[in-house]
């Protein structure tokens, strides 16, 4: 079987008002508040062409995420990875841990968490 396209996405994440483990579906709940890069990487999941890494500081959210993701597109393979994208170190770390066989395509939503929304 042929290995499909993997899309990096950074800056995945979510704001709840609720403890991590309460949350039942980040999709779904709405004390929760998914950025860009999460959004981003559900309306790719959807598509079921490309497998999935996701990026953020928070090793505890990216669980949550690929948890979440993996309940709605199984066949969908999501790797996480906590990564400081303006580290060097944790930047080398990530890609030191790539694949060379494999297509990638990069999606950069990080930097966009500004608090531009309020959870209620």
């Amino acid at each position: 079987m042929e290995k499909r396209p993997t899309v990096i996405i950074t800056g995945t994440g979510f704001r709840s008002i609720n403890n991590i483990n309460k949350v039942e579906s980040i999709f779904t709940d709405e004390k929760v508040k998914i950025n860009i890069g999460t959004a981003t990487a559900k309306k790719i999941a959807e598509s079921n062409k490309y497998d999935l890494i996701l990026l953020s500081k928070s090793h505890d959210k990216l669980l949550k995420i690929k948890s979440d993701l993996n309940a709605l597109f199984p066949s969908v393979n999501i790797t996480v990875f906590a990564c400081n994208i303006i580290d060097s170190d944790s930047i080398k770390n990530f890609a030191g841990s790539l694949e060379t066989n494999t297509q990638y395509f990069f999606v950069h939503c990080a930097g966009l968490n500004t608090g531009a929304y309020a959870i209620k």
